[in-house]
């Protein structure tokens, strides 16, 4: 697993301990105040920023991106590929993306186990069940 925070002046760091607990650690370490206001500060004055958030690249290539909002809420982002076959049988893949705007961030250790142990369909139905309580 490679984790990385992106700060909100595109800068990123590397997580040092990529594993679950040391990711939540960096999370829960993390200033995520401070770097939501400066966004805020660079938005107000239309300079570029981007949001602060913390990323999960799976060894199978799926993305899962969390941008806190507040201590409450998060934009969350899962990037993922679907196999398929072109003409019925040469092997190729869709990328499909999932997006909660408003993701509940007591939820993330959740989400983030499912991400760990690469249970797409599992984390897929976790997220569609948040989508559908909002």
């Amino acid at each position: 697993m490679n984790v990385w925070i992106q700060h909100h002046n595109f800068d990123s760091e590397n997580i040092s301990d990529p594993s679950l607990e040391g990711a939540i650690q960096a999370f829960t370490s993390f200033n995520w105040a401070a770097e939501i206001s400066s966004e805020e500060v660079l938005r107000n004055k239309d300079k570029p920023c981007c949001p602060a958030g913390i990323g999960f690249v799976h060894t199978d290539k799926t993305i899962l991106h969390i941008c806190p909002k507040n201590s409450t809420f998060a934009l969350l982002h899962y990037h993922y590929h679907v196999p398929t076959k072109l003409l019925g049988f040469i092997n190729h893949h869709i990328d499909e993306n999932f997006c909660i705007m408003d993701f509940p961030l007591r939820q993330m250790r959740l989400v983030l186990e499912l991400h760990y142990n690469g249970d797409r369909a599992k984390l897929l139905d976790k997220l569609n069940e948040f989508e559908e309580s909002r």
